[in-house]
């Protein structure tokens, strides 16, 4: 899967390097597959001036059909999938929130963070504990999240890493 930023567009390609599917959407930027459901999502690229505050949510196997799902923040840019696929966890380039996603439901919880912006840039789920990690690029962190049972994100503990991490 590639997501062409200029374009508008995400890209599938088979493992003969063959294209075998696209899908328009507004500046696409990072990407999530679905551990276990036939699901890809994505976010959206820094370069977005305005984007909506919405992801996309597509059928992995041919992306037809791309739902625009609402995650109620600005700018979002960061996201990851736990292994047990059972939320989707989307971080703001803008203000300090997240958004726990249950994928099936399409609801979700906000987390407001405390403290100066960090522009969340990247997120990843860890396999095989309920830690949710980020990159606040202004700060200079990496920020850990405990995951709730509601899909939220409770703040834990941070790292200064020095600047810009991604």
């Amino acid at each position: 899967y590639v997501s062409l930023i200029s374009e508008n567009t995400v890209l599938k390609f088979n493992a003969n390097n063959e294209l075998v599917s696209q899908a328009a959407m507004e500046a696409p930027g990072l990407l999530a597959v679905h551990p276990t459901e036939d699901y890809l999502f994505a976010a959206h690229s820094m370069k977005a001036v305005n984007p909506p505050q919405r992801i996309g949510m597509m059928p992995r196997s041919d992306l037809s059909a791309i739902e625009q799902v609402d995650v109620f923040l600005d700018r979002p840019h960061a996201i990851a999938i736990p292994s047990s696929g059972d939320a989707v966890y989307v971080g703001s380039l803008a203000t300090n929130q997240l958004m726990g996603l249950n994928p099936d439901t399409q609801r979700g919880e906000l987390t407001p963070l405390s403290g100066p912006t960090h522009v969340m840039v990247q997120m990843a789920a860890s396999p095989t504990t309920n830690t949710v990690v980020g990159t606040g690029q202004m700060t200079g962190q990496l920020l850990f999240f405990n995951r709730e049972d509601n899909g939220a994100l409770a703040p834990d503990t941070s790292i200064t890493v020095g600047d810009q991490p991604w």
